[in-house]
């Protein structure tokens, strides 16, 4: 009787030393209707719930992570120019450093993310749903990768002015990722388009690259986090396999249409599409 009850207890510690350690995957075995058992289910449903928040904890520090290297990359390389090249001129000066402080906008956007401590869930985002100009959004964002560009290119295809309806720093931050995504898998021209189109109440955004593209295979799968299309081409193995994921949440959180068309050896165009502003509809 003695060993009848001490050895699940013993059990339920061992469990408990284990996932002290880190170790997630630690159950404590089930056995039986009686109390002890029961303590021992909810102890083991407890670990789940515990091993759902850490991995949330790690996914949110990583996408964080991805973000932030884009913003600061652009940070860097401006304040470079302007101390280097560019300090006497007070045009240049100040538009680099318009680029610099939006730029550090966008960080302490990422930062509030991280105190928030935001789940990738379409209810975590607090959207801030306002009328932008999303081509004079692209046009600068086009400038600002040529400004630091190294060895790539990005063009930028469209009207001069369009009025969307979404959130203008999360749509940034998506078209961000597209487009370090497509610089990644850049093609032989290196080259990166990003084109927009006006439709009759959404505006499209495409961006094009013509690199090894991805197999037909893998097209439902590269919006999960952390998925990698794996090949021998190196082109292929870059990023975190975050950006993708990050795209995919910010797009659902405004109830808009996304998607991507691909062929294997000619290049990839991923797009998405928002509102446009009611009296600008044509």
């Amino acid at each position: 009787m003695s060993r009848t009850i001490t050895k699940p207890v013993l059990e339920i510690s061992k469990a408990a030393q284990e996932v002290a350690r880190g170790n997630f995957n630690a159950r404590a075995k089930v056995d039986g209707d009686d109390e002890i058992a029961q303590m021992a289910r909810n102890f083991n449903y407890m670990i789940d719930e515990i091993g759902k928040a850490e991995k949330t904890r790690k996914a949110i520090f990583a996408n964080i992570s991805h973000d932030l290297r884009t913003p600061l990359t652009m940070i860097k390389g401006y304040a470079e120019t302007i101390h280097d090249l560019t300090g006497d001129n007070p045009e240049k000066r100040n538009r680099q450093l318009e680029v610099i402080i939006h730029e550090s906008d966008r960080l302490s956007m990422l930062v509030n993310d991280v105190l928030t401590f935001t789940t990738f869930n379409h209810d975590a985002y607090d959207l801030e749903i306002d009328n932008f100009d999303i081509a004079e959004a692209l046009i600068k964002l086009t400038e600002r990768y040529n400004a630091i560009s190294t060895g790539y290119k990005i063009e930028y295809e469209g009207p001069k002015h369009c009025m969307a309806v979404a959130d203008k720093m999360r749509i940034e931050q998506v078209i961000y990722n597209l487009t370090n995504n497509a610089i990644n898998h850049i093609g032989d021209d290196n080259l990166v388009i990003l084109k927009l189109e006006v439709k009759e109440y959404v505006c499209r955004v495409i961006v094009s690259d013509h690199g090894q593209g991805i197999p037909k295979e893998h097209l439902n799968n590269i919006w999960d986090r952390y998925y990698k299309v794996k090949k021998t081409e190196k082109k292929l193995a870059k990023g975190t396999g975050l950006g993708l994921s990050i795209v995919k949440n910010i797009m659902n959180a405004h109830h808009a249409a996304f998607g991507v068309e691909s062929t294997v050896d000619v290049g990839t165009d991923f797009w998405f599409e928002l509102p446009l502003k009611k009296e600008q509809n044509i």
